[in-house]
This record gives C-alpha cells, structure tokens and sequence, in this order.
C-alpha cells in the first residue's frame, strides 16, 4: 500500500545539543519552598543546557516560561512539582513556551514532572478550567521532549498549539519514551502541528474532562493543520475516554490535507479504543499493525469521513470483548459525498457473538454511504468482503432513493372539524429550527404559548428568536425572548385569510409549544424535525391512495430512544426499543384518506430527527384535534 507519510523517523531535526558546560539550576539559589525564581534565572541566563540537579528535594515551581536555544534537563530521581499554593489561573502552565525554536526537555532515570490535578477539582480555591497543562508550546518548532514521566496535570500532558500568524502550527516536533500519566483532560493535544513523531509512549488514565483521550488531534480553526503526524509504538490504556481521538470539525474545503498515521501501537482498556470525526477534511488517515483490545464502550467507533478522505487499516486485529459491534461506522449528517474507509489483513475478533462484526449506521437523511467502507476483513476466523456485512443499510438506501423526505408542495389543507377546539398539548420539546403553520380566517386572532428552557438545566443567556410569515411571504412580526422563559405568549393578527408561518430558532436550546387555535401543524422544513427529550404523541394524516408509508426515526450517538407506530384505533402496530441511529418505522392503510396515526415517544435520552418520506405529507401535529387536514 502507498504510503503518503515521511518516516519521522528519519527527520533531521535540528536540536539543540550540550555546548560546554551543563549548568546545575540550584547555582541560582534552590529554595525548597518554592523554586520558580531559581529554575526561571537558571532558564533566563541563556545558558544552553541546564540541569534540574537532584537537591534532595522536590523542585516545587509556580508557572515558568521556557526560551530558544535551550537544553532543560531533569536530573535523576528530580521531581519539578506544581506549587499547591499557585496556579490559580485558568491558563496557568508549568513549563510553557511561545514562538520559540530549538528546544530539549528530557528526563534522566526517575525525573518527573507533576501537578496536582485533584486539587483542582476544588472549586472553592480553584476555578474550573480545562488549560492547566504540564507542557504547553505555541507555534514553535526544532523541539524535542523525552525520557519523562509527565503526570496529574489539570489540563494536558502535553498541549501543542498555536499563536497564529505568520506560524500557526508546531514544526518539526519529537516525542519519545514519555509516560503521560493520569490528567485531567489529555495526555496530549495536537491542535495544530506539522512534522511531528510520537514514540514509545504511554498515555494513561486520563479522567476529569471530555474528551478524556490518550493523545487527541483537534484543531481550533480550520487553517491550522495536522501534517505529516506520526504515532509509533505507543500504548494507550486506561483512558476514560478513547484511546486515540482524532475529533475534525472546525475543518472546511481549504483546510490543509490532513496526514496522520499510527504504526504499532496497542490500544487496551479504554472507555473507546479509538475514535474518528473528521468532518470536511481531506487527506489520510493510516493505521498499521495496531491492536485494539479491552475496550469498555467502543472498540472502535466512527463518524463517516468527508470527501476526500481515505482512512486505512493495515494488518491491525480488534478483540470485541462488549455487546456492541467492534467495529461501528456512523453518518450523523447529510454530507453528500464522502471518503473512504478501507480495510486490509485486517482481524476481528468478537469474544461475545459472532452476530456482528462491522455495523454502519446514519443519525441523518442524505447521505448514501453504504458503498464507504471497502476490503476484506477476517472475522472469527472467517474471511469477509466488507460489502456482505453492510446488507441492511443497502436495503435502507434503496428504500430512502425510492421514497425522499416528503414535501410541502401538492399539499392543500384545511381546518379539522372539531367543534370543541382542544389545547395544544405541550409535551413535546422541539430543538434546532421548526416550523408552526396556522390556517387563520381574515380578522382572527392567532394565541401560541411558547416555553424555552437550556438544554443542560442551568440558566442561559441565550435568546430564542422568531418570526410570523403571513400567507404572500411577508414578515409581519419577528423579535426573540429568553431560554428560559417560562411561558412567551405570542399574539397576531390575520390580515388576510390564508397559511401564516411562525418559525422559530432554538439557538441549541429546546422550546415547547402549547395553543388552542384549531387548524395548526408542525412542518417538516428541510425534511426534518428536530426533538429533544420527547415522551408523547405526534400525530399525522395517511393522504388518501396512499396504502403504504415509512417514517425515519433518528438519534445522535447513544442517545437513545423508544418509540412505537399507532394506528388510527390505538393499537402499537411497530416499536424500535433503544434506536441508536436510524430506524424505519413502515405503515399500511386501507388508501381511503383521512386516517390520524402517531408516532408515540416512550423515552428519548436526548436529540431525536422525525423525517416523514413521501408520499406522505410533511405536516403533523402534538394534538390530534387541531391537526390541519389534507383536502
């Protein structure tokens, strides 16, 4: 196989190396109890190479800035501790260094570098934060770090960022037989990094704050990059999140190709062993001879590439040991084309059930992505074309190129016959941007009562905002309100008989919505609706000559959710306990017209997407006796 990566390996990188005399850091006056102002005038003197000497005590250190041209050796059995007292900070750093060039932190036999990552948890003393790191470099280049123990940190391990312009990536970095050891957010973080080797690492135990990984490579901003980044002979375990992560969302089309490669690396006892989101960004991602074993949640978990990316397995071996599939490829979003993920000599062994190997799944309509996984893994011991594990998402992709999300248009309504009108029942939370239409007479008054509450059940400053769309377009009422408004009533006046519009962003927050005007329905904009937490009915009409429908229930990640179909008489016809991705729910009726179903939501952890597939229509309602009819 083509290999798209320079062997790091073989990298010269220009380090600084001892010239003349190594000084001792306690010649600037060692205080035991607190050593920041030895070490920083030992750092300051432009000496090349100073030595943390073995004092006999731990150097306990208040945050440091590093400077070019500089060899920081930590002598043997030294520990450089973080002061108990200090970092206070939510940005505070024990080593840190920016925009700076050639640069050696290593460790003799036993040296350490610590920090006090349980104390910070004390949000009586300290505030929350996610940025206290060990070792954090900005835009910097020519560095190497090995030979340490690197452990309790409130942050990252290691973090490797940028300052921006005119270099706004790492250059030219090493990492080798470092053990980055129970932090609190990453053992590393590679923001944004060009040439960069990781070598006979440990990364372990990492607890505290997602996303809790081994080494995460996450950019900020799409401009910055990940090129030409290689892990090799590393372990990753105990890590509550995954292993590996390589989490790509900030990217866009001119993002720089991304290229990352593990080689011979074990990932054992992770929450997850490894995990890919690689959004828009193109590029290679490679994994050689790599074993993936132990995991809690997920052996291997993830969300489709973007167009233009090819990830490859190589002689790797997944030992599934969870009642999960080993090997889970998840769309959770409508992206059009997309990449590649190819296997090769590649080992799956499920020590539970031999069932499932390899399971795609989508959150979303729109994408046709069964064709994305490709080659020939062996799976208990049984050689399988990847094409013959994907059957049920073939079948779910012809159904959905048969029936697309139903539309508005051809569509006529008309109010319910209910005498009584009977109030909206406010069950139901919706999430992302909905659409409400009211058929109002001329002159007549139209009530909604609208309830936003945050999402996390915390106050929030965020305003949700709306507008009213009178039956010609025009906007005739637009302003927003508070989340956590506990009731927003909204009035206005049809001027003009007709469909008036009331739309409404959530801004990631969830909104309820209650009302007595008879003749109302949700809209299905963009072939979708957004729920969150739903437990209740949502109601819609079969149109008349239709004798057989399907609806698509959807879920973000593990995020489950319960639901049943109803028929007009009460009776549950279909139920999908714990959907986690897409399950179709399919209907048959008699073709006469004028039958109400329901989809009844018996539990939901969190995000739900209704998509109703035509021929059906795209209204529907939480109340049964002001659902707009179908003329």
């Amino acid at each position: 196989m083509k290999r798209l990566f320079v062997l790091l390996c073989c990298l010269a990188i220009a380090v600084p190396g001892i010239s003349g005399t190594v000084e001792n850091a306690s010649r600037w006056g060692f205080d035991k109890n607190d050593a920041t102002e030895c070490l920083q005038k030992a750092i300051d003197s432009g000496a090349a190479a100073i030595r943390i000497d073995n004092t006999g005590h731990d150097w306990v250190i208040r945050p440091v800035k590093l400077r070019s041209d500089l060899e920081l050796i930590v002598g043997e059995n030294v520990k450089v501790k973080a002061h108990p007292e200090h970092f206070l900070g939510v940005n505070d750093v024990l080593l840190r260094g920016d925009k700076l060039k050639n640069i050696t932190i290593r460790g003799e036999k036993g040296a350490v570098l610590e920090m006090n990552r349980r104390d910070y948890a004390d949000k009586s003393r300290y505030a929350p934060s996610e940025w206290r790191h060990c070792i954090a470099l900005y835009s910097s280049e020519n560095i190497v770090i090995r030979d340490l123990t690197i452990r309790g940190s409130g942050g990252d391990g290691i973090y490797l960022g940028s300052l921006g312009k005119p270099m706004n990536y790492c250059k030219d970095i090493v990492i080798e037989n470092v053990v980055a050891d129970d932090h609190h957010r990453q053992g590393l973080s590679v923001i944004s990094a060009e040439n960069l080797l990781v070598r006979n690492c440990t990364f372990s135990n990492t607890k505290g704050t997602l996303p809790m990984s081994g080494i995460d490579f996450e950019p900020n901003y799409p401009e910055e990059r990940l090129v030409n980044c290689v892990v090799e002979n590393c372990t990753f375990t105990g890590n509550d999140g995954s292993g590996a992560d390589i989490y790509i969302l900030k990217y866009n089309e001119q993002s720089p190709p991304m290229s990352i490669a593990f080689r011979d690396c074990v990932f054992d006892g992770n929450n997850r062993g490894i995990f890919l989101e690689a959004g828009k960004s193109r590029g290679r991602v490679e994994y050689i001879n790599c074993r993936v074993t132990g995991s809690r949640k997920h052996t291997a978990y993830f969300h489709i590439p973007g167009k233009g990316l090819e990830v490859s397995f190589d002689g790797c071996s997944f030992d599934n040991s969870i009642p999960v599939p080993a090997f889970l490829i998840l769309a959770n979003r409508p992206s059009g084309d997309i990449g590649k993920i190819l296997f090769n000599n590649t080992l799956i062994t499920d020590l539970i059930s031999d069932a499932v190997a390899l399971e795609l799944r989508r959150s979303r309509i729109g994408t046709d992505f069964a064709e994305a996984a490709g080659g020939t893994v062996t799976f208990n011991g049984r050689p399988y074309q990847t094409a013959e594990l994907l059957q049920n998402e073939k079948a779910v992709d012809e159904l959905l190129k048969k029936h697309p999300v139903a539309e508005a248009a051809g569509f006529e309504l008309e109010r319910p016959q209910a005498a009584v009108p009977a109030r909206t029942p406010a069950l139901l939370r919706f999430r992302g941007v909905f659409s409400t239409v009211f058929l109002a007479g001329e002159g007549e008054v139209v009530k909604v009562a609208l309830t936003g509450s945050s999402m996390w059940n915390k106050a929030s400053k965020t305003r949700i905002s709306y507008q009213v769309a009178a039956p010609d377009g025009n906007i005739i009422k637009k302003d927003s309100f508070p989340a956590d408004t506990n009731v927003f009533n909204l009035e206005f006046t049809a001027e003009t008989a007709g469909l008036y519009t009331l739309t409404v962003n959530t801004n990631r927050q969830q909104v309820q919505v209650a009302g007595s005007h008879r003749g109302q329905a949700m809209r299905m904009d963009n072939g979708v609706l957004g729920l969150v937490k739903a437990r209740g009915k949502l109601y819609f009409e079969v149109p008349a000559g239709v004798t057989e429908f399907h609806i698509a229930v959807s879920t973000d990640p593990g995020e489950l959710v319960t639901a049943s179909l109803v028929e007009p008489g009460g009776k549950k016809v279909q139920t999908h306990k714990g959907i986690d991705g897409m399950r179709i729910f399919s209907g048959k009726s008699d073709g006469t017209g004028g039958s109400i179903w329901a989809l009844d939501f018996e539990s939901a952890v969190e995000d739900i997407y209704v998509h109703f597939l035509s021929p059906l229509s795209p209204y529907c309602s939480p109340s049964r006796d002001l659902l707009l009819r179908l003329r």
